[in-house]
């Protein structure tokens, strides 16, 4: 049996340039399948350990590793096939003239030819309920639309690991239902960011709180979520 973890954090620390300490000797490990949910308040440094597990940022100190790989210069072409990142903001994935071209430009990058591409297309348009939407421009789109659709672009490429930023702010109660039913059916080992408790309890069975750039709790969601002292950090 394969005992690696998919992503694993060892002490890792990470400064901006401007000093600022974003993360403080951050450890953890996540297994293959799990979904696990980060929370803390706003600053607490939930997107800039995100933007960690597949090599946007490299740590200052400490090591993060993907799939058994270290996350290091050489190695961010395979790890950025292996663990794919979903955005707050859909608009900074979504770039090309039409929504079947944005989907399409992972696998093609890939090297992957145009048959086995159109097939991931309408793999992953229909993994999101957004089939109606290839020929349509992204700007075009409604919010929840767009995220759809992000998502699309990352599950094109198939990857072993998928990371969200938030991805179920801003949307109605319908499109976030529909986006959350997306999510629980994916195989795929998941790290989602979110403010979004009842998603985190319903999606999630592990949570990991951090706050002030430093891991303050890590366990099984519901009992995380009954600790007074994470829902004051949280805001409840």
């Amino acid at each position: 049996m394969n005992n690696i973890p998919d992503i694993e954090f060892r002490q890792v620390r990470y400064s901006y340039a401007d000093g600022y300490e974003a993360l403080r000797g951050i450890s953890f490990a996540i297994g293959h399948g799990e979904k696990v949910a980060l929370l803390g308040s706003n600053g607490a440094g939930k997107s800039t350990l995100l933007l960690h597990t597949n090599g946007l940022l490299l740590p200052s100190a400490g090591e993060v590793v993907a799939c058994g790989m270290p996350v290091e210069e050489k190695t961010l072409r395979e790890v950025r096939r292996r663990v794919g990142m979903v955005f707050q903001n859909p608009d900074d994935q979504l770039f090309m003239p039409t929504v079947e071209e944005d989907v399409a430009f992972g696998p093609l990058n890939m090297g992957l030819s145009a048959e086995e591409t159109e097939l991931r297309i309408a793999e992953a348009m229909r993994a999101v309920g957004a089939e109606g939407l290839r020929k349509r421009s992204p700007m075009q789109l409604s919010g929840g639309q767009k995220r759809a659709v992000a998502l699309a672009t990352v599950l094109s490429m198939r990857p072993g690991i998928l990371v969200l930023d938030e991805p179920t702010a801003n949307l109605d109660g319908r499109t976030r239902r529909t986006l959350m039913a997306t999510i629980e059916g994916l195989r795929t080992t998941c790290v989602i960011a979110t403010h979004d408790l009842d998603m985190a309890r319903a999606l999630c069975p592990r949570a990991i709180v951090v706050d002030e750039g430093r891991m303050v709790a890590d366990g099984p969601t519901a009992e995380i979520m009954r600790r007074p002292d994470v829902l004051e950090l949280l805001g409840y």
